[in-house]
């Protein structure tokens, strides 16, 4: 007997703007539970907040968190938040949601992965790295002691929500990191992009909301045509790690 089984292909939405939190309460269901995986800087910023919009909503969520770094992206750290996912009993039909940086979308991607054999999860990302890149194709992955990244899954999301006020809280260092990120998608495919980003650098550095979401929306873009072709890594999608 021969069997063939083809996975369902998954798309997702990207949703863009700006004060989007209550916009994700209202998406919620009310028959799901939600994680909301994020870490110690990220929490009193934005997590309680989210919290506070589901609690209104009457939509059962908890606030995992961890303590912020990459020192934290490890599978001790991730099996921690694993116990705390069973002990609070979710279940395949729940949802977790990745709020913050690259960090915390690996980690909780990662985690959502596995877990169950597999839940859904929601990326809510918050630094210009995050919604340039990280957030969007399903690469997940945690450290070892051996190196960066060694331990991963591709695991797409069920739909990101990317909310360019997240990026007034930065400082300059991520905002430099994150620039150079968006100036590498615009040299390796979009030369029309390459020159906005030339052109309104000063708005950009300034966190003008409506260059924000401009370069949000052509960095996915970019990122998005390059995963279609390529969703595992086998091929074109190497040139997103051109510059690492």
């Amino acid at each position: 007997m021969k069997l063939s089984i083809k996975p369902k292909k998954q798309s997702y939405e990207i949703v863009f703007g700006r004060y989007l939190f209550q916009r994700i309460a209202d998406e919620s269901k009310k028959d799901k539970k939600y994680a909301i995986i994020t870490d110690s800087n990220i929490k009193d910023i934005y997590a309680t907040k989210l919290k506070g919009l589901l609690d209104k909503k009457g939509i059962k969520n908890h606030i995992l968190v961890f303590k912020a770094g990459e020192k934290s992206k490890n599978i001790e750290t991730c099996l921690k938040i694993i116990d705390s996912l069973s002990k609070l009993r979710y279940n395949r039909n729940d949802v977790i949601m990745a709020l913050g940086g690259g960090v915390v979308g690996d980690m909780a991607g990662w985690i959502a992965s596995n877990y169950l054999r597999g839940i859904d999860y929601i990326q809510i990302p918050t630094t210009i790295v995050a919604q340039a890149d990280s957030s969007i194709g399903g690469k997940t992955a945690i450290n070892t002691k051996f190196g960066k990244n060694l331990i991963g899954a591709f695991k797409q999301p069920i739909k990101v929500y990317i909310d360019v006020d997240t990026i007034k809280g930065i400082d300059e260092t991520n905002l430099s990191s994150g620039l150079a990120e968006t100036i590498k998608h615009a040299v390796i495919q979009d030369k029309k992009f390459f020159n906005y980003l030339n052109n309104n650098m000063d708005k950009i550095l300034n966190k003008d909301p409506e260059s924000l979401l401009e370069l949000a929306k052509q960095n996915c873009k970019i990122k998005g045509k390059i995963v279609k072709k390529d969703p595992y890594e086998k091929n074109i999608r190497v040139i997103v790690n051109y510059g690492h």
